[in-house]
């Protein structure tokens, strides 16, 4: 089994990364969204494992507030989990590489042989255009 050691800068470049502040004091990480210090904090322990941990929970969070901002759309399911695996794929980048790769395009990379991501999203775009990411964008 190969291990990886997860230096604090590769926690902080994750962080920034997922839009996300990590504060490391006394042997404690606190990492939340940015702009959202308090209620939204998750804290754990300053070894490996808890900076694997918080990593971990960088994707949970993020897809968990994107799907959320995602079910006060009036689109199609199939369209809301096509948005839902695009956004976990390509993170805080996701309408930029929508607009430019799939709808201008018509390149949605990493989802090639995905055909309900692709198609669902095409149809998407041919029926709502940009008013669906500008509703969606923070």
């Amino acid at each position: 089994m190969i291990t990886y050691n997860i230096t604090k800068s590769d926690l902080q470049a994750r962080a920034k990364n997922f839009d996300y502040v990590v504060r490391i004091v006394d042997g404690e990480i606190e990492a939340y969204p940015k702009g959202l210090r308090g209620d939204a904090s998750y804290f754990a322990t300053d070894d490996q494992e808890g900076r694997a941990e918080v990593i971990r929970w960088f994707r949970a969070d993020r897809d968990a507030r994107f799907a959320a901002r995602l079910s006060y759309q009036d689109i199609t399911a199939e369209a809301k989990a096509a948005l839902i695996k695009w956004h976990a794929y390509h993170g805080k980048e996701w309408i930029k590489n929508l607009l430019w790769q799939g709808w201008a395009n018509g390149r949605y990379d990493g989802f090639g042989s995905d055909w309900e991501v692709t198609s669902a999203l095409q149809t998407l775009r041919n029926t709502n255009g940009h008013d669906v990411l500008r509703s969606l964008s923070i």
